[in-house]
């Protein structure tokens, strides 16, 4: 690669120091209060009770014994009859 002569200019030549950027910075916390403390602690709990709650809740529903999807297209056929016959 071959660099023009009116393009070799000081800043050029120096090394570059790297870009720091806000998002690499360590993050200064504030200390917390007890009460902030208390707060976050009982909404991580109420977080983990609905999570284990949808949990159960989907556990539960794997248990239900469940239609084939036979039984179901027969069903549909059944009711496509009866709406026929209706009509």
């Amino acid at each position: 690669m071959s660099v023009r002569s009116d393009e070799i200019h000081p800043t050029n030549t120096r090394l570059s120091l790297p870009v720091i950027y806000p998002t690499d910075l360590p993050r200064v916390t504030q200390p917390r209060t007890e009460r902030e403390i208390q707060l976050q602690e009982e909404d991580q709990r109420r977080r983990n009770s609905q999570t284990l709650n949808i949990n159960l809740r989907n556990f539960e529903s794997n248990q239900k014994p469940r239609k084939s999807l036979l039984a179901t297209l027969e069903e549909q056929k059944a009711i496509s009859n009866l709406a026929k016959a209706h009509r």
